[in-house]
């Protein structure tokens, strides 16, 4: 081990420069304070022994300046005085000695003494070592983060060019959405497309779980629930039958999807849909719930609800069945398609917003414009969690019955919900 001696007495400092380079160490010497301080500038050296009375710079300053330094490396200092009062140890070890040594010194007790200095040096550089290769981690786990949160990004990008861009333009309806995801993908997605001259189709999906995985379902997901002719859309018929319709009945997208995402043990994924079609012509809505809250109906006139039908998520049950639902509207009439992760934004408290508040809120909001009405949902939700990071999904979409145009139909005097069969 290097050692410096800081020693005005000469016949001091030869006694230690005989003990020290016999038990093998490097020995450097100075005669005061400030020569001391030059040797360490000069080089880094791990121990110093230094006397307390010294010209120019005495051992207390010196400790003082060694512990002031900007330096990597750790020093051990070994004051050696004269002084053997408690005051002058105390004094001493405050100044920031690390050990100290009465005069006339003992050889064996300055043997040891340095022994435990040697264990001591030799824990601050393995700490200062593993602190090295700490810091070299972080900087790897920076730029992977750094990366890896660029690709969440453009993966949120890819995501939201998804949604819908220009929503259908239809004679009597109007349609708005909302899309809130808590983190930067979201295992909610949303969409609103026309089917055909009559009929617009719309859907709220939420898969299990948050993260990368339940973005990956969505997106897959997004995908072929797209009305776009192609052999993996389940929304289209893909034989053609001049007595049907192109697009299949929503429970028979319901049973498309269930047996075409099964139970899979080792994803443990499943998702919840509200999926429908509506005509404008006759303003019906024609619908299937799989395990998603039902549509929140805000009649122009009338009382609130939640068009309920309990259901099982897609992919749970292999043999679940599910039923199509039906509801006519009257002009002025509201939908409200959401996720649950409207009705189950909590208080801090823990407290959920509830289907009441949903109902509450969107009935205040009948003579607001639609795209408004969510807007307000949604501050009341941020409102109600006091907090601007969402703990799920929020996902939302709004249609409005216009005044109709001529039909065959006869317009029923109140929303009317029929039942059919799949």
């Amino acid at each position: 081990m290097r050692i410096l001696i800081a020693e005005d007495d000469p016949a001091t400092r030869a006694l230690l420069r005989h003990f020290l380079a016999g038990w093998g160490h490097d020995v450097l010497e100075a005669e005061d304070g400030q020569r001391a301080l030059d040797c360490l500038e000069a080089d880094a050296i791990p121990c110093v022994i230094t006397d307390w009375m010294m010209p120019e710079v005495d051992g207390l300053e010196l400790i003082r300046r060694i512990r002031d330094r900007q330096s990597i490396f750790y020093t051990f200092i070994l004051l050696l005085t004269a002084k053997s009062d408690r005051d002058a140890l105390i004094t001493g070890l405050e100044a920031g000695a690390d050990d100290y040594l009465s005069k006339p010194f003992d050889q064996e007790e300055l043997r040891v003494r340095l022994r435990v200095a040697e264990r001591i040096l030799q824990l601050e550089h393995n700490l200062a070592h593993r602190t090295e290769q700490l810091e070299s981690l972080n900087s790897e786990i920076s730029v992977a983060n750094r990366k890896m949160k660029a690709d969440l990004e453009a993966g949120a990008r890819a995501q939201q060019a998804l949604l819908p861009k220009i929503l259908p333009n239809v004679m009597g309806l109007s349609f708005a959405y909302s899309f809130l995801p808590c983190d930067e993908l979201a295992g909610d997605i949303l969409n609103i497309f026309p089917l055909d001259e009559e009929h617009v189709g719309l859907y709220v999906l939420d898969v299990s779980g948050h993260g990368v995985p339940a973005a990956l379902l969505s997106v897959t997901l997004s995908r072929i629930m797209s009305p776009i002719q192609n052999p993996g859309s389940v929304l289209l018929r893909q034989k053609y039958d001049a007595f049907a319709k192109s697009f299949l009945e929503p429970s028979e997208v319901a049973v498309a999807l269930n047996q075409r995402f099964a139970w899979d043990p080792m994803t443990k994924h499943y998702f919840t849909m509200v999926y429908g079609v509506i005509s404008w012509r006759t303003r019906r809505f024609r619908f299937v719930t799989t395990g998603h809250p039902g549509p929140a109906l805000i009649p122009r006139s009338g009382k609130c609800r939640v068009l309920e039908h309990p259901s099982f998520p897609v992919g749970m049950i292999t043999e679940a069945k599910y039923q199509d639902h039906e509801i006519e509207f009257e002009p002025g009439d509201r939908l409200y398609l959401y996720s649950d992760g409207v009705t189950e934004a909590m208080t801090p408290d823990r407290e959920m917003f509830a289907t009441a508040r949903l109902l509450e809120t969107l009935e205040e909001c009948r003579e607001v414009p639609l795209a408004e009405s969510l807007n307000v949902l949604e501050r009341r939700i941020k409102e109600w969690t006091q907090c601007e990071e969402l703990s799920d999904d929020v996902t939302l979409i709004g249609v409005e019955i216009g005044e109709p145009e001529a039909s065959s139909d006869e317009p029923g005097t109140r929303p009317i919900e029929r039942e059919t069969r799949s």
